[in-house]
């Protein structure tokens, strides 16, 4: 706190000096993520400081694609810096159809035990709000009373009923849990080429490319020696090209593996498998050939 008396020429001077840093910061702001620079009135409509603890400047356009990318993909919601963004910061920056989407997704990611349909080659999420709340099938009065209503998928249309969450019994009993042999999953998993993520137990496939994978975790691995990146694998792996010659199980009561093709008729296939693993807290060319 200044001890001169106001109006006095240094009291001026400090006033001057104070304000001239406060419209400095106003005139110029540098994006925290890809270190473009933003003047004069760029910073107002380019700028957004969406963190409500280090209050980092993000240009939108960096802010617009994490929003987008975690709408897209589960394992990059939520959009977080030091804490999770206030989902309300994507309204001014995406569409409608847009916030739509990144709000479907916030709420599956926020459900603690998702349910998706049971349609196999539709498998969306249905939030637990819509087997509640949705309007029961017309004409599919149960015989009983006491049944649970059936509901629609809202991607698909397949009837689910709102108890059990499989597909629609009407005049049948819930069915009861599924039971799986798990050493009979992991032994076809296996078999089929599918990897554990070495934190949190997730299976996974490599259809192509290098062997820097990223977990639905987050979790950076190498595919070969299946070591965490970057504290265990040192980048002196090589791919074992024999991968593309996994076969199907043969024995009695068999199921084949509809993921079997080589690396090169997937490349060509023209199917997103997502984006490449990001760039963490390490420089990739120090740890996998990507």
């Amino acid at each position: 706190m200044s001890t001169n008396p106001p109006g006095s020429v240094e009291d001026d001077t400090q006033q001057s000096t104070a304000e001239h840093v406060e419209d400095t910061a106003k005139a110029a702001a540098t994006c925290g993520v890809c270190s473009c620079i933003f003047s004069g009135d760029d910073v107002e409509d380019k700028i957004s400081h969406p963190c409500d603890r280090c209050n980092s400047p993000w240009c939108k356009s960096c802010l617009r694609k994490v929003l987008l990318d975690a709408s897209r993909y589960l394992y990059k919601m939520p959009p977080r810096c030091c804490r999770i963004f206030n989902p309300d910061i994507a309204r001014p920056i995406l569409s409608a159809t847009e916030m739509s989407q990144f709000e479907a997704r916030f709420e599956e990611w926020r459900t603690p035990n998702r349910v998706y349909c049971p349609n196999r080659t539709c498998s969306a999420f249905i939030a637990d709000i819509h087997l509640q709340t949705s309007p029961a099938v017309p004409g599919s009065s149960q015989q009983n009373a006491d049944e649970p209503p059936i509901r629609r998928c809202p991607e698909c249309t397949t009837l689910v009923c709102s108890a059990c969450r499989q597909e629609a019994h009407t005049g049948r009993r819930c069915p009861g849990p599924i039971e799986i042999d798990g050493a009979l999953l992991h032994q076809r998993l296996d078999r089929w080429g599918y990897r554990s993520c070495p934190r949190c137990g997730y299976r996974i496939k490599k259809m192509f490319g290098c062997l820097h994978m990223q977990c639905v975790c987050g979790q950076h691995f190498c595919w070969e020696c299946q070591g965490r990146i970057p504290t265990d694998c040192d980048a002196g792996c090589y791919e074992d090209e024999r991968e593309d010659d996994d076969v199907t199980i043969s024995d009695a009561g068999s199921v084949e593996d509809l993921d079997r093709r080589s690396s090169v008729q997937w490349l060509e296939s023209g199917i997103d498998f997502g984006p490449e693993p990001e760039q963490g807290d390490f420089d990739p060319d120090d740890i996998c050939c990507c």
